[in-house]
């Protein structure tokens, strides 16, 4: 029997000789049935089976995580550790969530509703070691990261920050009259009591440093991440 061509373009016209190896040929994998049970999850059973899938940095005592890692698709915020908990003895399980809560979870630590899992010990976001952590609210969690200044610099957080205040600020409609009643003579005092805003805004604009500031002052380059003027 004539060997076939182990590929199209075989020099030998057939297997004999050629020096291709045969295409080898997948085995079909029979089709999964509607009938057929979905695989269980296997999840995070144990704090050990979490601190299995990381890297115990021996100088800072972090457990890195080196397993699946999620990333926002309505925001952009750096990618997450994942991870499914399946016991359900456990306040909160049988959902995906992060590896930090599920490591808090399983450390047997409590946790109220509105809350989440801050790393304040390292502020690491891929480290899950419970002890590393506390229990605070997202409020808590962003005065605690601004007072240690751990996204200070951080060109993506100065544009956050500015859209903020974008979003939070004075109409620019308002700010032109506020201007404008400036221009008469009036101090911050007569602005808060007749268009009710506060001291500090009624200062920002006065000096020019508002957000819609028509006269807005320039700013030294990356001087901080707060200072959200024009470059000269």
């Amino acid at each position: 029997m004539t060997n076939r061509p182990c590929r199209s373009d075989c020099p030998a016209g057939d297997c004999a000789g050629c020096a291709f190896p045969p295409a080898r040929r997948r085995r079909a994998t029979p089709a999964a049935t509607a009938n057929e049970p979905m695989p269980a999850r296997q999840g995070a059973r144990d704090l050990e089976t979490l601190r299995q899938r990381c890297v115990i940095d021996a100088e800072t005592g972090c457990w890195v995580w080196k397993a699946a890692m999620s990333r926002s698709r309505s925001r952009k915020i750096a990618p997450s550790p994942r991870v499914w908990l399946p016991d359900a003895n456990v306040k909160g399980a049988g959902v995906l969530m992060t590896a930090g809560r599920a490591a808090w979870l399983l450390a047997g630590r409590a946790i109220a509703p509105g809350q989440v899992v801050w790393r304040s010990v390292c502020n690491r976001p891929d480290c899950i070691n419970p002890a590393h952590g506390v229990a605070v609210t997202r409020a808590e969690m962003h005065r605690g990261l601004a007072k240690a200044g751990v996204n200070r610099g951080q060109p993506h957080r100065a544009a956050v920050n500015l859209r903020n205040a974008m979003r939070m600020a004075t109409p620019p409609e308002r700010v032109r009259e506020i201007e404008a009643f400036f221009a008469t003579g009036a101090l911050c005092k007569d602005v808060r009591a007749r268009f009710g805003v506060s001291a500090e805004t009624a200062a920002s604009i006065r000096d020019g440093r508002h957000v819609h500031s028509s006269n807005r002052r320039a700013v030294i380059p990356l001087a901080s991440i707060f200072a959200m003027g024009e470059a000269a």
